[in-house]
């Protein structure tokens, strides 16, 4: 046998061998690896699964992105060149690697969600810093390009395991196409949202929502100063508690007092038995200054018997004889005036009407019935439209006076009478002013609260002069405070001004009745304001007109609810006033919402989440 060459050798050996290992090759199928995803995660797998290194992965995605943009630039301009790629693929590879190891260890740790949330998370709040002091564009188109542009930015700075310059740039166009449709949306998206919440949710879930909307609305922006006038609201009048519109009218928000109006026909029982409490109240109050007609009486009678005592004993004591003598030049001067001539002519004819026949001036009844006479004097010469002037008006007064003063020195106990009388005749005064204030408060049936106000100023304004002088006919007094005591006086006037803030009130109501909430379409209201006025549109379709029907009844339904809970309510300022703070604060919070996403400056998504915002469950 020829020996084998080397080449032989060798070529024979590589045979056996395969033989071999064919022949200890197993004839069943390979073992499956029944290691469970912790077994088959390595450690490096399991820290880049957990929650906090996904954070931190996401915050710096933004730069890691940056930096393969540059890669891939570079890159691509080394392939211009002609020469190979290698900054990028390695990124690539390295991205990929980590996307594989952080899949494994969120397998490992029991994340079925499959999605990287605390990767997105991470990076969002990355790309808000990165944008933060970008100021969010103005109107829809400019919402748009700005989402656009920041979508691109973002998609094109996210990390990818597939290398190149035409991924960075799939990316950047996926990325403006999602960021431009978000803003885009966000009003469509908003509008629908709320539409259907506020038709469909919130009618049967959170009604007390519509009502405080219907609140705010109201008050707009005076709410604050609305809330402290309600908060601050006393009665005028002890007992007549006034409503929360007319508590609230100082704000001088017409709209609010349009919602007050609105409330008093739901409720018309309740509102009526409050009109009453107040008149009642009103009628106390001027009730302390009229008295009653047994203390008008008692009162009546004192004066009189007391006259009657006082006048007969200045009758008997008559003149000081010796007093009169001293005077007698002031007394012959004094009688010499012409007014004096006068006044004891008038004298004689006042008292041939009590069938009196005057003939003695100088005794105490003559006196009397000169002073008479010149009072009627001056009654005529004070009179509108008289012919007298100031200067004989004037005169007339001071003759009296010095009548007066002679009197004194010569008749004291005259001087006493008189001065008795004048002094028992104002109680009885005060009580004549308030029984008259007192009969004006019962007003017409069809009278407005303004025609009310007026009429009760103007009572007030005339109650003086309804005390008329005795003989002459002439107002006793000219002002209110000539007879009324200071405390008298104040509770005239807080019933005047109770009659005026009612007035008020009905003006303000009048004039924001056409703008202002009313009590009994708030839901309706409510639906109509999110929905742009319709329930759903396209009403040729039956099953459409089937649910319209459908939530017109539950509108009626709800309107009504809410309509007796604000008419009960507006009874009430201080309910209504912490109605409003709660509200105000549900404002407050949404403000403090919009305004922590625009701090994050992400102009194209910042639009929509402020715009969702309006739909609320609270």
């Amino acid at each position: 046998m020829e020996e084998m060459t080397i080449d032989q050798r060798q070529a024979l050996a590589l045979a056996s061998a395969r033989l071999r290992l064919q022949q200890q090759a197993p004839t069943s199928a390979p073992v499956e690896d029944t290691r469970t995803p912790a077994g088959r995660a390595s450690v490096g797998d399991i820290v880049a699964g957990l929650p906090a290194t996904r954070i931190i992965a996401g915050l710096a995605s933004p730069f890691v992105g940056a930096l393969q943009i540059g890669a891939n630039i570079g890159d691509y301009i080394n392939e211009q060149m002609g020469k190979d790629p290698m900054l990028s693929k390695y990124l690539a590879e390295k991205i990929g690697e980590y996307e594989s190891s952080k899949k494994r260890g969120m397998a490992a740790l029991g994340d079925t969600v499959g999605t990287d949330i605390a990767g997105t998370v991470g990076a969002g709040v990355s790309g808000g810093l990165l944008m933060r002091g970008m100021v969010p564009a103005t109107g829809y188109a400019g919402r748009v390009a700005q989402g656009i542009g920041v979508g691109a930015g973002a998609g094109a700075t996210t990390p990818s395991s597939t290398p190149g310059i035409e991924q960075s740039m799939i990316q950047a166009g996926t990325g403006a196409v999602i960021g431009g449709a978000i803003p885009a949306a966000a009003p469509v998206v908003s509008t629908a949202a709320r539409g259907a919440y506020r038709t469909f949710v919130e009618p049967l879930t959170n009604p007390a929502a519509i009502k405080g909307r219907a609140y705010m609305e109201a008050a707009g922006d005076k709410a604050p100063q609305i809330i402290n006038a309600l908060r601050a609201s006393q009665p005028v009048v002890p007992g007549s508690f006034p409503t929360a519109g007319e508590a609230a009218a100082s704000a001088g928000r017409a709209e609010f007092s349009a919602l007050q109006r609105s409330a008093e026909n739901v409720l018309p029982s309740n509102y009526l038995a409050r009109t009453d409490a107040r008149n009642a109240a009103r009628a106390n109050q001027l009730g302390q200054v009229a008295g009653t007609e047994a203390e008008m009486v008692a009162a009546q009678r004192l004066r009189e018997t007391t006259a009657k005592q006082n006048y007969g004993l200045a009758k008997i004591e008559g003149i000081d004889q010796d007093m009169a003598a001293a005077m007698q030049p002031q007394i012959d001067s004094l009688m010499g005036r012409p007014s004096m001539i006068e006044a004891k002519a008038l004298a004689v004819k006042l008292a041939r009407e009590k069938d009196i026949a005057l003939t003695d001036f100088g005794s105490i009844e003559g006196l009397d019935w000169v002073k008479k006479g010149l009072d009627e004097q001056i009654s005529a010469a004070a009179k509108v439209g008289s012919a007298a002037g100031k200067e004989k008006l004037g005169a007339l007064m001071q003759t009296k006076a010095d009548l007066l003063a002679t009197i004194k020195e010569i008749a004291p106990a005259y001087d006493v009478a008189r001065a008795t009388f004048a002094t028992q005749s104002k109680p009885i005064n005060q009580m004549e002013v308030g029984q008259y204030l007192k009969g004006k408060l019962t007003s017409a049936v069809d009278e407005t609260a303004g025609q009310r106000a007026a009429s009760f100023a103007g009572a007030v304004r005339d109650a003086p002069g309804t005390l008329k002088r005795s003989l002459t006919g002439a107002p006793r007094y000219e002002k209110l405070s000539d007879v009324l005591t200071p405390d008298q006086i104040a509770k005239v006037e807080s019933v005047r001004q109770d009659f005026a803030n009612i007035a008020r009130q009905e003006l303000m109501a009048q004039k924001g009745a056409q703008v202002g909430p009313n009590a009994m379409e708030i839901a309706t209201r409510s639906i109509s304001s999110a929905t742009g006025g319709n329930k759903i549109p396209n009403p040729l379709s039956r099953v459409v007109t089937m649910a319209n029907a459908v939530i017109g009844r539950l509108e009626g339904k709800i309107d009504r609810k809410l309509a007796i809970e604000i008419a009960a309510e507006m009874l009430d300022p201080k309910v209504v006033a912490a109605a409003l703070e709660r509200e105000t604060a549900k404002v407050a919070r949404k403000a403090a919402t919009a305004a922590t996403t625009n701090k994050l400056r992400l102009p194209g998504m910042a639009t929509g989440v402020n715009a969702l915002t309006d739909v609320t469950f609270e």
